[in-house]
């Protein structure tokens, strides 16, 4: 006797695996449509006397209210004083820059002596948008690629190896 399909559900085709989930979708739409009225009417029985025993034998709402004033009172007050340290700030320093001195920029030839790589490497870094560095295990560098964005591909620039007295200069 050959096997029911539906013992061996890999061997359906796509359409029939999709038309048997729209059914199936299409059936727990309709049992949720129907259903759904019981539901309505437990859920309005037991909340709509819950709220009445609350908010109205037991003057929930005045205390509401109350919650709700302190809400915004506290509010108001975490406003305010975000509002006045700006405003302190602003009046104090103004828009005039805070450093007294700006700092040098750093050069390529500091950089590369500093880091111990070729200063044509430092060069094309500073000009990528994003750079990979590969590091040894003394945390020198040891190999760096240019990443370059718009083909998302990795090409690898500078990957001469960096000898150990170029290294030991630093």
């Amino acid at each position: 006797m050959k096997p029911l399909l539906i013992e061996h559900p890999e061997e359906q085709s796509r359409s029939q695996r999709w038309g048997y989930r729209a059914l199936t979708l299409l059936l727990w739409a309709m049992f949720a449509y129907f259903f759904r009225p019981f539901l309505t009417l437990a859920v309005w029985l037991l909340g709509y006397v819950r709220f009445q025993e609350v908010m109205i034998e037991a003057h929930g709402w005045e205390d509401l209210l109350q919650l709700l004033l302190v809400y915004g009172l506290v509010t108001l007050a975490i406003t305010l004083a975000i509002v006045g340290w700006s405003l302190y700030n602003l009046l104090r320093y103004g828009r005039r820059e805070k450093r007294l001195t700006t700092p040098e920029p750093v050069s390529s030839h500091q950089m590369a002596e500093y880091y111990g790589v070729p200063e044509n490497c430092i060069e094309r870094w500073r000009g990528s948008r994003r750079v990979e560095l590969d590091f040894d295990e003394q945390g020198n560098i040891r190999e760096g690629s240019d990443c370059l964005a718009l083909r998302q591909t990795t090409a690898t620039i500078c990957s001469e190896t960096i000898d150990d007295s170029t290294i030991a200069g630093r």
